[in-house]
C-alpha cells in the first residue's frame, strides 16, 4: 500500500499496486516486505517527491485471484460529511486517521471521468458508498 501526501491537504493511497515504477522500487529497497496479519506503516526516509502525472505503477492486483486496485482520497483539512453521524462514528472509531476524512474521489476527477467511473461494473460491494451519493 502506497500512501501520498499533497500540499494542498488532501492525502491518497494505493493499494494492491504492482509494476511500480524504478523510482519507486528503489526508495523502497529498505522498506521491509509484507507479513500477513502486520499492518504497520514504514514512512520513506527522506521523503520521495511524486509530481502529478508521473507513473507509480503498471498494474494492479495480486495474481492470479485478486484483480482490483484499491484507492482512498481523504481530505485532512476537516472531517468528513458522515463522520457526524454517531453510528458511522462508533462504527469506524478506531480508524480516524483515515476513515473520517474520506472522500468521494469520483468528484475530484476531472472533466467526465468521474461519471464514466460511477457507469463501471461494480464488485460484491455493489454501488454502495459511505463517501459517494
Amino acid at each position: 500500500m502506497l500512501f501520498f501526501s499533497i500540499p494542498c491537504g488532501f492525502f491518497y493511497r494505493f493499494d494492491h499496486v504492482s509494476g511500480l515504477s524504478q523510482k519507486i522500487t528503489d526508495a523502497m529497497l529498505n522498506v521491509p516486505g509484507p507479513v500477513a496479519g502486520d499492518s504497520r506503516t514504514t514512512f520513506i526516509s527522506p521523503p520521495l517527491w511524486v509530481e502529478q502525472g508521473e507513473i507509480v505503477g503498471t498494474s494492479v492486483g495480486i495474481p492470479s485471484s485478486n484483480i482490483f486496485v484499491d484507492f482512498g482520497l481523504y481530505d485532512v483539512r476537516k472531517p468528513n460529511d458522515v463522520t457526524p453521524d454517531p453510528a458511522w462514528a462508533d462504527l469506524f472509531a478506531t480508524d480516524r486517521e483515515f476513515g473520517h476524512y474520506g472522500v468521494c474521489f469520483f468528484d475530484h476527477l476531472p472533466g467526465t471521468d468521474g461519471a464514466t467511473m460511477r457507469s463501471l461494473p461494480t464488485g460484491k460491494e455493489g454501488k454502495t458508498s459511505d463517501y459517494c451519493k
